[in-house]
């Protein structure tokens, strides 16, 4: 009990720390891929976007180089075959609705806008690029909607907010979708400046992004996992410290003994489960 108390000393320095709040783009865990085929894995953000277009999408944060439309086609379908293996994070679970594939755009005839109503031009977030370069990372084009010439200064770029994005470039990315109008030509999206347009196929300076439909849950809640993250760690054990001082209101699944009080002994108790020393309970709350 002593070791507990001296540990619960020292951290109620931190009760001030705050939680992080969830967004439409979430890191939800990596996938291991050899990318360049070295024998040598690398580890890539699995990125979560719930509010995507053609519905919830994990992005892969990784930029394959560029290449002809096909190419890019058949290395994103490439990644179904194995070579992709995924650590998620404590408490997540995917289920896939999809197979990877390049990002998606509404396809339709060729007119030219500024304010994001047509199928080519700027501010366009009908598609899965152009929804993230704009909505998810919230980043402006070279032209508002009216026209007029936002210009990217002082940056090179207008690509200026990537979130948790390390891979993304200001590059112009081919979309899975062909133009059906000429089959010759495809939709890309240019993350330099949030140009959407079409290019022929065979056009070898686009670069790729591969998507996959899926879904997310958590996992069954236990006592005392406050922030939800389906482990009891020393997170959990300070966010019970900060409701029983009456810094925080009650939370779900923080009061451990079933006293209907949050005081110093659910303290206690979490901190128990978080050094392995007592088994989870399920919560039913």
């Amino acid at each position: 009990m002593k070791q507990i108390c001296i540990f619960l000393l020292a951290i109620a320095m931190a009760v001030g720390f705050s939680v992080q709040v969830d967004a439409a783009l979430q890191v939800i865990g990596t996938a291991i891929y050899d990318s360049d085929g070295d024998g040598t894995p690398e580890s890539y953000n699995l990125i979560y976007d719930n509010d995507s277009p053609f519905g919830s999408i994990l992005w892969l944060d990784y930029t394959n180089s560029a290449n002809e439309w096909q190419n890019q086609v058949n290395w994103a379908a490439g990644l179904n075959s194995g070579v992709l293996t995924y650590n998620l994070n404590p408490g997540i679970i995917v289920t896939w609705t999809g197979v990877w594939r390049l990002p998606l755009t509404a396809d339709s005839a060729y007119v030219w806008g500024y304010d994001g109503s047509t199928s080519a031009g700027y501010n366009i977030t009908s598609s899965e690029m152009g929804h993230l370069f704009y909505e998810g990372l919230g980043n402006l084009g070279y032209y508002d909607t009216d026209g007029n010439e936002l210009g990217c200064s002082p940056d090179p770029h207008c690509l200026r907010n990537t979130g948790d994005f390390l891979n993304l470039q200001p590059y112009d990315y081919w979309s899975g979708t062909e133009y059906a109008a000429d089959p010759v030509g495809a939709w890309n999206f240019g993350f330099s400046d949030g140009l959407q347009d079409k290019n022929p196929k065979n056009t070898t300076n686009n670069y790729a992004l591969a998507v996959r439909p899926g879904e997310i849950a958590a996992v069954p809640a236990y006592l005392g996992d406050i922030n939800e993250d389906g482990q009891i760690d020393i997170s959990d054990v300070i966010l019970v410290l900060r409701i029983a001082l009456g810094l925080d209101p009650v939370a779900p699944c923080s009061n451990i003994n079933g006293d209907s009080i949050v005081d110093i002994s659910d303290v206690i108790l979490t901190l128990r489960m978080a050094l392995g020393l007592d088994e989870w309970i399920p919560c039913q709350e």
